[in-house]
């Protein structure tokens, strides 16, 4: 394996969460949108939450608290059963894409600033999914991975800017996703009606779909929105459809850039004393605002170790930029063990 330079991809692609700057907030002046207020830290994976605007919440509107978020992370509590707390984790996934699914689709998938409150033009946001199919075949075939082209799946395909993209590069495409409304979109946009089709899953897997059913299996700005005891069951997931013959690609935010940012983590998640001396120097004393949606991550060898756990083979690991850049992000191509030997260095 090898670990490459950054995939580049459109700016535009960049996966920003919030809009404007941190208004109204203490201690957050001159603060960007996509700022990240840490959370506790886990044995295995780490969870965080990313602040955007403090916008008017409304009584439907999904919201996470940090006590929501440390149970997510934390996996399930004594006496607590697995299955259980699993489902209680989708269904706030869930409702938190289904809410913005129906409030502001586009700008909730590519968090433009300039883009909030339904500014994004269908046909622009759809073009920046052929860009980045384009950068990744690019890299695809430069290092000898191009999959072949029989059938394609796209985890978490929203309204299709992904899964529209791939119908120009495979015969069937499958796009899976928890959020009805987003799927509704991508059904009213489909181009390639009856070689691309979309499919609501709201279980911590793929049952859905057969062993061995896809020559690709790709997602991007997912699995960081998904808490990890579920991301490394979807990735476990990817391995068993993916064909021998296939490749599996996927992101996924492993830990903070800046060891500043683990400081605060750990000043906002330690003992009461030393949290509300946290809140004082960066909130004013004030307690930190809740978000619309978090951002989970795990470390990246934590990663490499499910994936060969679960019967994959890791052939290259890229740095990627489509996480805020306040994280370290990665892009794992993997195929199932006993698939075609590995790209030459």
């Amino acid at each position: 394996m090898q670990l490459s330079s950054r995939l580049p991809l459109p700016a535009h692609a960049l996966h920003q969460i919030g809009a404007g700057p941190l208004t109204g907030v203490p201690g957050t002046a001159g603060r960007q949108p996509g700022t990240t207020w840490p959370l506790r830290r886990g044995r295995r994976h780490h969870s965080s939450i990313v602040v955007p605007a403090r916008p008017a919440m409304s009584a439907h509107r999904p919201t996470y608290t940090f006590a929501a978020v440390r149970r997510h992370a934390e996996g399930p509590r004594a006496g607590s059963q697995v299955t259980g707390t699993m489902a209680e984790s989708l269904a706030q996934v869930r409702a938190t894409w289904e809410h913005w699914g129906m409030a502001d689709p586009l700008w909730a998938i590519l968090s433009d600033p300039g883009k909030q409150d339904n500014r994004w033009e269908l046909q622009q946001f759809m073009e920046t999914g052929e860009s980045e199919l384009s950068a990744l075949f690019a890299r695809l075939e430069q290092l000898g991975l191009t999959p072949p082209t029989d059938r394609a799946l796209d985890f978490g395909c929203g309204v299709g800017r992904l899964s529209q993209a791939m119908a120009t590069r495979f015969e069937t495409v499958d796009g899976v996703d928890i959020s009805e409304p987003m799927l509704d979109l991508a059904r009213r946009s489909n181009r390639f009606q009856g070689q691309c089709s979309y499919q609501l899953n709201v279980r911590p897997d793929l049952e859905i779909y057969p062993d061995d059913s896809f020559t690709f299996v790709y997602s991007n700005i997912t699995l960081q929105h998904i808490p990890p005891r579920l991301a490394l069951g979807y990735i476990a997931e990817f391995v068993r459809v993916v064909r021998h013959d296939g490749l599996a690609v996927f992101q996924l935010t492993s830990h903070f850039r800046s060891p500043i940012l683990r400081l605060r983590r750990w000043l906002g998640t330690s003992s009461p004393a030393v949290h509300r001396l946290y809140r004082t120097l960066w909130h004013g004393g004030e307690p930190p605002p809740v978000s619309p949606y978090p951002m989970y991550w795990i470390p990246s060898r934590r990663v490499q170790a499910h994936i060969q756990a679960s019967g994959g083979d890791l052939v290259m690991l890229d740095h990627d930029s489509s996480a805020p850049p306040e994280w370290v992000s990665y892009r794992y191509y993997v195929r199932k063990s006993g698939g075609p030997a590995r790209p030459a260095p």
